[in-house]
């Protein structure tokens, strides 16, 4: 437990004073310094610590596990496996077998995919986009989408399409 933390630009010497309170408990307690070049440097370490040991596995958890780490070959690995999340209207399920597919979780493979520069097969790719695309055009059954959840699910299969240069293709 942190009692105390000041963080400190070091651009002149620096003394502080730090003295064992008169009630601290013998052998307790102590003094933790670290320094470092950049308030960045070392700010993703406790989430990517984290996520090394990240015991869920939906296959949103994967993929978002590795662009965390950083794991360009764990992402080869989900995107070989990615095809058996597939359902029947071309979008991603969070789990291999079981409830219908998501235009989020399928915006979120190819986004992840497109920003990274890391692949995905393009027969999954070609599906993924035909799914945003049919969700986009109305032509996935959405009941209980209505209204403003309906609008912001279409828009985001429009924006992912956009990212992939795939929209004028989905309209």
């Amino acid at each position: 437990q942190t009692l105390q933390a000041e963080i400190i630009q070091l651009d002149k010497p620096l003394s502080l004073p730090v003295e064992v309170p008169q009630n601290a408990l013998k052998g307790s307690g102590g003094i933790g310094l670290r320094v470092s070049s950049s308030l960045a440097k070392g700010a993703l370490d406790a989430p990517r610590n984290y996520m090394r040991e990240y015991p869920y596995s939906c296959l949103e958890q994967q993929m978002t596990r590795a662009i965390v780490l950083d794991d360009e070959k764990l992402w080869k690995k989900i995107a070989q496996t990615m095809s058996r999340y597939v359902d029947s209207n071309s979008l991603l399920r969070y789990f291999p077998q079981g409830e219908r597919g998501s235009v989020e979780l399928t915006s979120l493979a190819l986004e992840f995919s497109k920003l990274r520069g890391w692949d995905l097969p393009e027969a999954t790719v070609t599906q993924l986009r035909d799914g945003l695309s049919s969700a986009l055009n109305g032509r996935i059954d959405f009941s209980g989408y209505e209204g403003e959840r309906l609008l912001a699910m279409k828009l985001r299969a429009a924006a992912s399409l956009a990212i992939s240069g795939e929209l004028s293709k989905g309209l």
